[in-house]
């Protein structure tokens, strides 16, 4: 931006509406007033004001000098959160043969789904990770269904496919025939919203195209209002990442505005403080908002993100919302105590507070009455509120800002600290502030979002999965080609070139997949030129919203009192969030309010699950899973659909299996690929057929190699020799159906998603699954499977992909073998495969396995949702039903990761807090936790000495879960800055025999300095299933 030119910023939030006219990087004209039921006329409103400022600021010709006008709203998010100006929205997934068991619209809340589910068409396509088709796109299929969607009365279409952010062919294409045979709709592909995930990323996609319409009218009304007023200037809108983008970038991305609000802010902390790293904090009227800005720009959020209770992959600033704010309510309880928030008189402050004439006490008055403001309200209508109340009120307010900026710190290092936002009266710059270097409130703090949203930059991003040669200087090569393509992207988008920068250069490995083949992400920043518009870089990203009708927005809101902000109950990350999980749509679970739940036992004795029974079970499986086994989200959700369509899961008790035989049935691979491909509803159900068949047919467990082969030889197969001798198959592909089933399932890991899947197949198949698992938490490997611990063979094995092929393995040396050689043929059947391994009898069963820990896994669940009903301590609350002990309770402060042989290896150091304060551990996982112990040399992860002040190690269960809600944490979403309170609960003595630590104790992952200790006593839960004679 020119010196010499004048911008205006503008941030409309449900409360306020802020202005800010900047010329250079100097503010000379402010306004800031209530938001109006029209925003528009809020906003015109504001905008006069302004000018009038500025003409009293000596700019008397600003009007007809502006370049041009920058909105931050939270207009669009709101709708979503609302339920209001949403429109039907159709979805094309291109699948193939898979993630048949989760459609699109699975995990939306049933209103929002009732509101816009237009549709859902899974067609032919789909990529596997590698760029592999997964079928082959069929151009009349997808014709056929644009017809139905056009006779269904639909007008919006969201399109997705499997790997699409890697291969974006087959969405284009879908987008092309839609415009060649039905200009009329409009539709946005998934590719140009996020990465993988496909849940997520469809999610994302869906909800964009549902608000295209709302945003023609919104952006209309703005352009014809500013029209009227003589300012026919360009227009562009501020998004998440805290960049510019222009009218027509909007109207075909208005979810890229979600959470402009709070970046709009940091960014203008950083124009007013001249501070490119600190920790912002945002004090509105109901809420702070704290974020830390790295290099100029908020840090990114780098979890699962969920908008108005959808799940999305959004990249959105990581920041921490408290419930504190000007019109917070303050509160002196009978013991003298005092309390400020989380209710806040929100919107009504001027009708409410006592300064204002109003009959409530809040945060405001105390500002007021400790002399912190001065020329608000009335001072004499505070002016009889005790000295001890306001000095409580004004510490307890500084407190809870102090533990969030400890929140949001990476380490612990002082940071400067801006305060910016209305409500930044409340804290007393002059007063020591914990956890500050320094502290500031720059001039103009009031609107630093008006500010921000008027200096905005423009970016461009270089975001996909590529091939990264050994060779350093083809890697070099490879970056810099990355970093000219972002830089590139920022140019196009408007950015002059001389400015533009590298702001962030990120490498992601994939587990399972070559080392070579790394997600690289490189964004780049530059300031716009005033002469041009920005445009949109996705060759064919204009989807079509010129089509619209464009009917002009008249302003009005259905409700007045729309939020202001975007808090952590509307989107978050789950850092921050208690509730981020927790959103239940299918079905609806009993009420977590019955205190007095029981689970449902029938009269044979068996277990049969409700929906909150899953929530529980998938809490406590996640807990088990000790930081590996993969998410149960998504096995969840496969559950709950599986129930919706009149399944019912049962569990049995293990002494209630008597004859015959069970099998287990579970996935194995890496979790990427199967966030994104999800199950095809039959993989299971096909490995336990291919499984029997072969029992069938003869096959069984501990049979000698010749015995084998004269069975192979009998059924007219060939036997193949795998994997340097040790391994031998069957040429046996057909996974179809079998005539005599397993009496039962068995679920292989309690840890993690293989806990959730056998419920769903054996619900599918009618038969329970027993109350039992091979591991009693999650392991990375197969010869860690109890029974296989115990001696039992490893075959014979089946592994089977999406396609329904399946390889037969009937025989192997060791269950290592088998190990090796399935984790190859995994990768070949896209790095994502359903197995099944043996089959076990009664005796075996009660013998080689852990005994009840699918009552173990649900107790933990339950008991961490009835803490967090409750408001109890949930951390605790584990420890007391699991005999576990608290290790640890800290932030993580570094982490290091690598991929190796398909495995995740890390170390993480966590530096202690409160109790634990001084007290830094590091924690090591290969997939799962392994060993924690004390940094005793206080280098971090530098240090490659292994500490003798071991604190605990596996086959103990080492978790990490968030300190505030118990969420449990894989090691796949550690981050920096994540509170984590380290628990150990006590190894099942199947896993703590001799025979068994020389699988799964430490000496076993490389640790040979290591001697295994018992944390405590495990605890043997009665299985809820009950036996029936």
């Amino acid at each position: 931006m020119s010196d010499s030119s004048f911008v205006i910023g503008i941030d409309v939030g449900g409360t306020n509406t802020d202005v800010a006219i900047v010329q250079g990087h100097k503010v000379v004209g402010w306004n800031k007033s209530s938001t109006t039921p029209n925003i528009i006329d809020g906003v015109i409103q504001s905008i006069e004001e302004s000018l009038k400022n500025t003409q009293e600021n000596g700019y008397p010709n600003v009007r007809n000098e502006i370049a041009r006008i920058s909105i931050g709203t939270t207009h669009f998010i709101n709708a979503v959160i609302k339920r209001t100006g949403l429109t039907k929205t159709a979805c094309i997934r291109q699948c193939g043969v898979s993630s048949q068991a989760l459609p699109p619209f699975t995990d939306f809340p049933k209103d929002l789904k009732e509101k816009i589910d237009g549709g859902s068409y899974l067609l032919n396509g789909g990529f596997e990770f590698d760029g592999r088709v997964i079928t082959e796109v069929d151009e009349q299929e997808i014709i056929d269904v644009i017809t139905t969607i056009q006779q269904n009365g639909v007008e919006h279409v969201a399109i997705s496919g499997i790997f699409s952010p890697m291969n974006d062919s087959q969405e284009r294409l879908v987008k092309r025939l839609i415009d060649k045979h039905a200009p009329e709709l409009t539709c946005t592909t998934s590719c140009s919203l996020g990465y993988l995930g496909l849940l997520e990323r469809e999610n994302a996609t869906i909800l964009n195209e549902s608000l295209k319409e709302l945003c023609q009218k919104t952006i209309s009304g703005f352009r014809k209002t500013l029209s009227d007023i003589g300012l026919n200037c360009p227009m562009f809108f501020t998004q998440n990442d805290g960049t510019l983008i222009s009218e027509q970038q909007t109207l075909d991305f208005p979810v890229f505005t979600f959470s402009s609000g709070a970046t709009n802010s940091m960014r203008g902390a950083v124009h007013l403080s001249s501070l490119k790293n600190a920790i912002v904090v945002d004090i509105g009227g109901t809420s702070t908002d704290v974020g830390v800005l790295v290099n100029g720009f908020p840090r990114e959020a780098s979890t699962r993100v969920k908008v108005a209770g959808v799940n999305t992959n959004f990249r959105m600033p990581d920041v921490h919302c408290i419930g504190v704010g000007g019109g917070s309510y303050v509160v002196q309880h009978n013991d003298q105590t005092v309390t400020v928030g989380p209710r806040s008189v929100e919107y009504r402050l001027k009708e409410e507070a006592l300064v204002f004439g109003g009959k409530t006490l809040v945060a405001t008055d105390i500002a007021v009455a400790s002399g912190l403001v001065k020329g608000i309200g009335n001072e004499s209508r505070v002016s009889h509120l005790s000295k001890d109340l306001v000095e409580q009120a004004v510490n307890v307010i500084q407190e809870s800002v102090e533990r969030a900026v400890d929140f949001v710190k990476l380490s612990k290092e002082d940071y400067p600290v801006v305060l910016v936002g209305g409500g930044s009266i409340l804290i007393d710059v002059n007063k020591p502030f914990k956890g500050a270097s320094k502290i500031i409130k720059p001039p103009f703090y009031q609107v630093a979002n008006a500010v921000g949203a008027a200096l905005s930059q423009v970016s461009g991003t270089f975001d996909k999965l590529i091939e990264v040669k050994e060779d350093q200087n083809s890697r070099e090569m490879i970056l810099q080609q990355a970093k000219d393509f972002a830089i590139n992207q920022a140019v196009q988008n408007g950015a002059i070139r001389s400015t533009c920068t590298i702001l962030d250069v990120q490498e992601i490995n994939m587990t399972y997949v070559a080392l070579s083949r790394k997600r690289l992400i490189i964004k780049a920043v530059g300031d716009l030129q005033e002469t041009v518009s920005v445009t949109n870089t996705e060759k064919d990203a204009n989807v079509g919203t010129e089509k619209l009708d464009r009917p002009v927005f008249d302003g009005k809101i259905n409700d007045s009192n729309v939020s202001s902000v975007i808090t952590d109950k509307d989107i978050s990350t789950r850092s921050n969030n208690p509730q981020s999980h927790q959103q239940q749509t299918l079905p609806s679970p009993p009420n977590i309010e019955k205190d007095n739940y029981q689970p449902k036992v029938n009269d044979q004795g068996e277990w049969e699950l409700s929906g909150f029974d899953v929530e529980c079970l998938a809490l406590g499986a996640g807990l088990l899973g000790c930081g590996g086994g993969g998410s149960p989200y998504l096995g969840k959700l496969e559950l709950l659909r599986c129930m919706e369509e009149g399944y019912q899961p049962k569990i049995i008790h293990p002494k209630s299996f008597k004859d015959g035989f069970a099998c287990t049935a579970d996935y194995m691979g890496a979790p990427e690929v199967a966030d994104e491909r999800l199950s095809n509803k039959t993989e299971l159900s096909d490995v336990l057929n291919t499984l029997q068949n072969l029992f069938e047919m003869g096959f069984n467990a501990g049979q000698s190699l010749n015995e084998i082969k004269a069975i192979a030889t009998k059924n007219n197969l060939k036997i193949e020799t795998m994997f340097n001798g040790k391994c031998h198959t069957v040429d046996y592909k057909n996974g179809g159906s079998c005539q005599n089933l397993p009496k039962s399932i068995l679920v292989a890991e309690i840890g993690g998603a293989n806990a959730l899947c056998p419920l769903t197949v054996a619900a599918r198949l009618g038969l329970p699954v027993v109350d039992c698992d091979g591991m009693g938490r999650a392991f990375p490997e197969i010869q860690h499977y109890g029974p296989f611990i115990c001696g039992s063979p490893a075959y014979p094995a089946v592994l089977c992909d999406n396609h329904g092929q399946c390889v037969c393995c009937v025989y192997a040396e060791t269950a290592d073998d088998l190990e090796s050689f399935f984790r190859d043929e995994c990768v070949k059947a896209g790095c994502s495969a359903a197995i099944s391994i043996s089959c076990f009898d009664g005796e075996k069963i009660r013998n080689e396995m852990c005994q009840h820990t699918l009552t173990q896994a649900w107790k933990i669940g339950h008991v961490i949702l009835h803490a967090r009903k409750s408001h109890c301590d949930v951390t605790n609350a584990i420890l007391n039903e699991c005999n576990g002990v608290l290790i640890a309770k800290g932030k993580i402060s570094d982490l290091s990761r690598q991929t190796k042989d398909g495995f995740t290896f890390g170390r993480i150091l966590i530096e202690g807090t409160e109790l634990y304060q001084g007290q830094n551990i590091i924690v090591e996982f290969q997939n799962e936790y392994l060993i924690a112990r004390k940094d005793s040399t206080n280098q971090g992860l530098a240090s490659k000495e292994l500490s003798n002040e071991k604190l605990a190690s596996t086959p103990d269960l080492i978790s990490l879960v968030e300190s505030d809600t118990g969420e449990p944490i894989q090691s796949s979403e550690l981050r920096y800055g994540i509170r984590v309170s380290v628990l150990v609960l006590p190894a099942p003595p199947l896993m703590t025999s001799s025979k068994a630590l020389e699988f799964v104790g430490p000496k076993a992952f490389g640790y040979d300095n290591v001697d295994y200790e018992a944390v405590g006593e495990y605890k043997l839960y009665e299985s809820i299933a009950k036996v029936v004679e």
